[in-house]
Order: C-alpha cells, then sequence, then structure tokens
C-alpha cells in the first residue's frame, strides 16, 4: 500500500503554489480544510475533486464564491507528474486500496489538521514518548457533560485522583479553571485551530499532544474521530451518549475509534454494534454512567433549584431533537405551531394545559441540545414548563437528575427512555411522526414499538388517557416494561461507574 505523509496548512500552501493540488474527498473534511484556513484560499488552488461516491460526479462544491468541479476517481489516470493528491476523508485507509487497484503509484498526502510545521513536529515528538499508565483524559460533546462527567465525578469521589492524573479536554478552557485546584487533575483545550490563536501557541501545542499520544486511557461520550491516530497500547472507551432507538448517520466512522463501549442491556450489545459496525466483543455491558444519577442525586434538592413542588406529580417529556442546531443531524418533522410532537397547536396545548391543572400535574418539556428552539412556542402555562438545555444546565443540573424527580416519562425515538428504565417507572412514547422521521433515519428495531417499554402515544387521545392513567397510578404498559427491561437494562443499581473502571482494572 502506498505511503500516506502527513503535512501541515502550511506546508500545503507551499505546495499549491508550485503543483497541480487534487484532493479525494467532498465531504466535510474538505469543508474543514477550506474555513479552519481561510487566510490560504485553498478553494482558488484546488484543480478539483475526485470522490467515491457516483451521486457527487460532475456536480461542484463552492466556497466563497469559488465552484469546484467533482470527478470520478479515474480522471487520476490520466493525471500530470507534478500532481499532488491530498486525501480529505477520515476513510483515508479505504481510499489508498482503491489507489493501488488502480494501479496508481503517487504521492498522497493526509489532509492538514495543523496549521504549522512546529506544530508536526511537536506532534511526532510526543508520539515517541512513552505512555503514562496513570494518564487518563476525558472528553464530552459539551464541555464537561453526559457520562465522561459522571464517571469523573465518581472517581474523584472514590480519591481515584491520587492514583491517577485525570485530564479535561474542553473547549473552553477559562470556564474550568477551578478543575486545576483539585489534585492531579488538569484541563486543557480540546481544538489546536482555537490554540492558533493564543499567545502561548508553542506550550498549549506541546500540552495537546502530550495529552493525546501519552495518555493510556481516554473517556469520550460524544465524537471520537481525533482519536483515530492513536498509539498502539493506548485505550478508548467510548461512554457514547445513550442506547436508543436509531441507527447512526455517523456511528460507522467511529468503528475503528475505540477499543469498548458500554451498553445498557444484552439486547444493545448486539443493536449497540450494529449500531457503530463493530465486533459484539467491543460492547460491554456495564450500564451508562449517567444512569447511577438516578441513584445518586439529592432529588430533594434538584426540585427546589427547579421549583417543582407543590403538584400532585411531575411528568417529564423530552423528545429528541427534529431540527437540529447540527445541521447534518435535521430530520424536520416537527414543523407546527408549538413545535411538540402530537400537541401541534396552541389551542392542543392549552387543552393539554386544562387537564394537567384539573389534576393539580405539572408538565415539564425539556428540550433536547441540539434542538433548535426557534420552532418552540415561548407561551407561558400554569401546568406547562418549556426549558431548552441550557435552562437546567445553567442551574447545575443534568438531565437524568431531572428525571430522577419524575413520576414518569414522555419521550419518543431518544435513549432517554433507555436510561429511565433504571427506576422502573411508566413512560410513554410520542411517535406520531414516525412515518416522516423514517424518511430521514432507520430503526435500530423492527417494528420499533415491539422494543418500546411504555405506551404508544399517536394522538391527543392516547396522550390524554396516558396523563389520566399516571394521574390514578395506573400502568397498562407494565408488563411490557417487565418483559423488555433485563435486555435493555442489565441493571438497577446506580454502579455503572464503578463496573467500567473494574473492567479496566483501574480500581
Amino acid at each position: 500500500m502506498q505511503k500516506l505523509i502527513e503535512i501541515s496548512a502550511e506546508t500545503l500552501n507551499r505546495m499549491s503554489n508550485k503543483n497541480q493540488i487534487i484532493i479525494w474527498g467532498a465531504g466535510g473534511t474538505l469543508d474543514d480544510i477550506i474555513n479552519s484556513f481561510p487566510e490560504y484560499e485553498f478553494e482558488k488552488k484546488i484543480s478539483c475533486i475526485v470522490d467515491s461516491d457516483s451521486r457527487k460526479w460532475n456536480t461542484s462544491r463552492e466556497y466563497r464564491g469559488t465552484c469546484i468541479k467533482i470527478y470520478r476517481p479515474e480522471i487520476l489516470m490520466d493525471a500530470p507528474g507534478n500532481l499532488k493528491l491530498i486525501i480529505a476523508s477520515i476513510h483515508y485507509p479505504a481510499i489508498l486500496k482503491q489507489l493501488d487497484a488502480m494501479g496508481l503509484q503517487m504521492e498522497c498526502y493526509r489532509f492538514p489538521k495543523l496549521k504549522y510545521d512546529f506544530q508536526m513536529e511537536i506532534k511526532q515528538k510526543m508520539k515517541s514518548e512513552s505512555i503514562c499508565t496513570d494518564l487518563i483524559v476525558f472528553k464530552s460533546s459539551s464541555d464537561y457533560s453526559d457520562n465522561a462527567r459522571v464517571l469523573f465525578d465518581y472517581m474523584i469521589k472514590q480519591n481515584l485522583n491520587k492514583k491517577y492524573r485525570l485530564i479535561w479536554a474542553v473547549t473552553d478552557v477559562n470556564n474550568y479553571l477551578w478543575m486545576k485546584d483539585i489534585e492531579n487533575v488538569d484541563v486543557y483545550c480540546a481544538s489546536l485551530i482555537m490554540i492558533n490563536a493564543g499567545n502561548s501557541i508553542v506550550s498549549e501545542t506541546e500540552k495537546y499532544f502530550k495529552y493525546l499520544y501519552t495518555a493510556k486511557i481516554f473517556f469520550v461520550s460524544h465524537s471520537l474521530e481525533w482519536l483515530r491516530d492513536r498509539r498502539a497500547g493506548q485505550i478508548v472507551f467510548n461512554l457514547w451518549h445513550g442506547n436508543g432507538y436509531k441507527k447512526s448517520k455517523i456511528g460507522k466512522n467511529h468503528k475503528d475509534s475505540f477499543e469498548y463501549t458500554c451498553v445498557t442491556g444484552p439486547l444493545y450489545k448486539i443493536y449497540q454494534s450494529r449500531f457503530f459496525c463493530c465486533d459484539e466483543k467491543k460492547a460491554i455491558v456495564t450500564g451508562h454512567p449517567k444512569t447511577d444519577l438516578f441513584f445518586t442525586c439529592d432529588i430533594k434538592t434538584i426540585r427546589a433549584k427547579l421549583a417543582l413542588n407543590g403538584y400532585k406529580k411531575l411528568l417529564v417529556w423530552m423528545p429528541t431533537f427534529r431540527r437540529s442546531t447540527v445541521s447534518t443531524l435535521n430530520e424536520e418533522t416537527i414543523i407546527c405551531e408549538t413545535g411538540i410532537p402530537i400537541v401541534r397547536t396552541f389551542s392542543a396545548l392549552s387543552e393539554l394545559n386544562r387537564e394537567l391543572q384539573k389534576r393539580n400535574l405539572l408538565l415539564v418539556v425539556k428540550l433536547h441540545q441540539y434542538q433548535n428552539t426557534d420552532d418552540y412556542t415561548h407561551e407561558t402555562y400554569t401546568n406547562i414548563r418549556i426549558w431548552d438545555n441550557g435552562y437546567i444546565m445553567e442551574k447545575d443540573i443534568q438531565p437524568n437528575e431531572l428525571l430522577a424527580c419524575a413520576d414518569a416519562l414522555i419521550t419518543d425515538y431518544s435513549s432517554t427512555a433507555i436510561d429511565y428504565l433504571s427506576v422502573d417507572r411508566t413512560i410513554g412514547f410520542a411517535i406520531d411522526d414516525m412515518e416522516e422521521y423514517t424518511k430521514g433515519r432507520q430503526f435500530l428495531f423492527n417494528p420499533i414499538e415491539d422494543y418500546m417499554p411504555g405506551y404508544i402515544l399517536t394522538d391527543m387521545d392516547t396522550l390524554l388517557q396516558f396523563i389520566l392513567d399516571i394521574d390514578e397510578g395506573a400502568d397498562q404498559s407494565i408488563e411490557k416494561r417487565r418483559r423488555l427491561l433485563p435486555q435493555m437494562m442489565a441493571y438497577q443499581d446506580g454502579n455503572s461507574c464503578k463496573r467500567i473502571l473494574e473492567f479496566l482494572k483501574l480500581i
């Protein structure tokens, strides 16, 4: 197989002044190259793009008014001698094999993630240093959140920071300087692009690569692609952020990015492996760290912080995102007056509020962190509250801590339902947009309703019956939930963090 040479953006810029540059890969990685280094104006220096996806052939991508045409890979057969091929894709091993199959021998370069040559030198230096067996790195999508946060907090509570050095990779270091006051804990910037803007670029670059290439273990709850370049002997434990119902749009991109992933039950050992297109041996039934919050959080304090007292019962509705703040994740299925499934009009929402008020029930609609909140009503109601994710996060309350207070949950295709099985309470699945939803996202299970351990809610009548049953303490779904529970949620004891650390022999 041909050798792939890693270069910096600085080198690519110099190279583009003397050679013909062709990019392989018309996707998000190319967008990153061009948008991360606008000063080099790469869009004006790329001759063309080739891509394996036939749907992209004879189309183009536009960047700042410059259109770059996309062709089939075969055009490389007639490439000039001064061609430099830049592979802008995380699937570069498969592309190199395709080049070999085409009988092509040429200089191939990996897309630049680094701006300067000296950063490349620091990277190579750190990759040659010894791996530190006591060094553990944590990272989540929103800084210090989700499964990674809960596991970190558990390790601190168990005084494991006296045995291990615990490091957080975050977007905004200034928000987490308090971590440096904890023994053997450090925090650093997770993005080299952001580091480039600072004054201490050399020292921060050294810290970035030191932790990246000398840490023994990484606990990550979201994106894993930055760890594809890990060294032999490093362990990536993919905590992820839930076991749910949806097939992934990006899961297969992560299949080579981790050694292990935690799952909540035997069923997800099978299906989460399919989600990531990985071997089932990588899926370990430990439970998810954030389900431990159902057993460890201070419910009395949380209820007081969120003013949840004074009602007969609390219902929490956690819909998954439809129109996302992340465009590649959009489903675009709920476009209506309220933005809420089933109760899509203001009159329906008012009717629901009257029913709740009559029974002295409170409904909290907690929106997904990726949901575009422009779609949601900002009307106020006596017994309905609609909160975005920031509302509870600014009070330092995690979603499962809110759920721990709830007498019942309404959700849909979200992994929230599986988390809630930890406490074996009533769940309603609002899936009135399922037909529309499946046009953009497929499900792990078929038929999906057979794997939903709760009420199936498709209209106002079924929603109101669900609320009536909650009020009266009835549960028509208990047999189905108890049947599915052992397969979907193997443990209901709040010890998921402990099991993960035991599996890795960290305790």
